[in-house]
């Protein structure tokens, strides 16, 4: 069998897997709030809670789309509001939120300084909450070490970027604590599926940051070998090596430029690289390099690749990397645009 076969039946063999993927629900950190608060509640802190966090999801569209002016009106309307709750611990949970939209309004406006001192009253909301017995709390202390991430990244302070990703996987990783919190990360997931989804929602960020470049592997980049070799430290030895490690060694040699041998190593171990627990980012970059080789090499075999994507606009891996996928192949017919 020719090597373009091989590579062919990789996409058919593989890309049904993604047909359902667990996705980390961010919606569920508020509901998780309002339940810890629940017995201490009553029916119009309920109200004031979930009318609060609307307007807050309101502000992050409209930062999102750089609407500055309704942002501020929003924001300005909340503290004008001075919406009181009947105690201390729901004021610390709608605050454990406020001061996350807040930091990234400031990150929006490019004022990290202000932002991060913001992040840091969010994390002394956390700590709060934390001895107050909510220990879901460790989630929204992830996503804001997620944003010191995206700000680092902003100030082109890359290698402090990997720095705080590696001390981030660490700490999820670890059998022993979750930063200065006494439990485990993963004591707080609902099973290891849920602990995927949510590190694979945090790899696919720090991904599109560090490893690609719109629709480019940066091959040789200093930075993005750089965060795959420390993924790969992290999680050797680690719980999750089987589902991690092989993809990450077939991602490393993509990035060094050796795209003949990460094609062979993604054929030979395609079962676990290419299955529901790889990450988006990851299994868009190896969809990616195939069709691009299947371009180079054998037409027909690359035209029924595409059409074999196409059958997928109904499953989970549309949105995440699919329709992606296709609008690239659609791009590169129309202009020859190679990786």
């Amino acid at each position: 069998m020719n090597f373009s076969k091989q590579l062919y039946q990789t996409i058919q063999n593989t890309i049904h897997t993604f047909d359902i993927i667990d996705t980390f629900d961010r919606e569920s950190v508020f509901a998780d709030l309002v339940k810890f608060c629940r017995d201490i509640s009553s029916q119009e802190d309920t109200f004031k809670m979930y009318f609060v966090f609307n307007k807050y999801k309101k502000i992050l569209l409209f930062l999102r789309e750089e609407n500055f002016v309704l942002a501020e009106y929003n924001l300005e309307y909340l503290i004008n509001k001075n919406i009181n709750y009947s105690n201390e611990v729901i004021k610390d949970s709608m605050d454990s939120l406020y001061f996350p939209v807040v930091a990234y309004y400031f990150y929006r406006k490019k004022d990290y300084t202000k932002a991060l001192l913001n992040i840091n009253e969010a994390y002394d909301k956390f700590d709060k909450l934390y001895q107050q017995g909510y220990h879901h709390i460790i989630f929204n202390y992830v996503e804001q070490k997620i944003n010191e991430f995206r700000i680092l990244i902003r100030e082109e302070k890359f290698n402090d970027s990997i720095d705080l990703v590696k001390e981030l996987f660490q700490n999820i990783l670890s059998d022993k604590c979750f930063y200065h919190y006494n439990i485990t990360f993963r004591s707080i997931c609902l099973n290891d599926e849920e602990l995927i989804s949510y590190l694979n929602y945090i790899v696919d960020i720090c991904s599109i940051s560090l490893i690609i470049n719109k629709n480019y592997l940066k091959i040789e980049d200093e930075h993005a070998l750089s965060f795959v070799q420390v993924m790969i430290d992290v999680f050797s030895n680690s719980f999750l090596e089987k589902e991690y490690i092989p993809s990450l060694e077939s991602l490393k040699l993509l990035l060094k430029g050796k795209t003949q041998e990460g094609l062979h190593y993604i054929y030979t171990y395609s079962s676990v690289v290419l299955n529901k627990n790889t990450c988006c980012s990851f299994a868009y970059i190896y969809y990616r390099v195939l069709l691009e080789y299947l371009y180079l090499n054998d037409m027909q075999l690359y035209n029924k690749s595409v059409s074999i994507l196409n059958t997928k606009k109904e499953t989970s891996s549309y949105q995440c990397f699919v329709e992606k996928l296709l609008q690239d192949e659609f791009q590169r017919k129309s202009e020859n645009c190679l990786i």
